[in-house]
């Protein structure tokens, strides 16, 4: 997989290259799946080492910040020449790739206050409500600020846990609201699929989706 991702960040940064143009939005739909599967690769390697109770490497560490600064450039290009890519532009998938990178671009947390901003004055048909929590959280719980939906998890003890939720009692009521399934899930989702089920004592310490 180290290989499969040392290649895709070598397609991104020739990508990275390219202009993006305001008329071929189908291109830069596929630009934005391509992007994504860089960034599932990178983190990819991360998840195999949490589930054989080990922390990345730190190869595997400078390659997913290699692949998120190159991604987030690009991403940030995009949007000051044609504007954010729409549903009505790339599709519901084409915004789910682009709100994945957002989601990823922790080295640039104006970025990400400033696409959530776009988000937020956004004609409904044109946001997905889903994408639109994720980002609200991870904006909030970057600010020191409780989250609304409970997206954003740390791991304490080998166990997954949302950090500070605000209003916690209605917190399913607003996942459900967006398409999110109920927090208890989501967070043995994780559990299971990131970590592995593997004990406390050999799971990471801090760690966010």
């Amino acid at each position: 997989m180290r290989l499969f991702a040392l290649t895709a960040l070598c397609l991104v940064s020739a990508a990275a290259l390219a202009q993006p143009s305001a008329d071929g939005d189908s291109l830069l739909a596929r630009q934005l799946s391509l992007r994504v599967e860089a960034d599932q690769a990178a983190r990819g390697l991360w998840t195999l080492a949490f589930q054989r109770g080990e922390q990345p490497s730190q190869l595997d560490g400078l390659l997913g910040v290699a692949i998120d600064s190159l991604n987030t450039a690009w991403l940030k290009t995009v949007i000051a020449e044609t504007g954010w890519p729409t549903v009505s532009r790339v599709g519901e998938q084409g915004v789910h790739d682009a709100m994945l990178l957002v989601q990823h671009a922790d080295m640039d947390r104006d970025f990400q206050r400033d696409v959530l901003a776009l988000m937020e004055a956004g004609p409904d048909r044109e946001t997905l409500g889903m994408e639109l929590a994720y980002l609200t959280d991870r904006v909030r719980v970057h600010q020191g600020a409780p989250q609304v939906y409970g997206t954003q998890l740390n791991v304490v003890g080998g166990r997954p846990e949302p950090f500070a939720i605000e209003d916690p009692d209605g917190v399913d009521a607003r996942r459900a609201a967006v398409g999110l399934e109920p927090l208890a899930d989501y967070i043995e989702s994780f559990r299971r699929d990131v970590l592995g089920g593997a004990p406390a004592d050999e799971a990471d310490e801090d760690q966010t989706p």
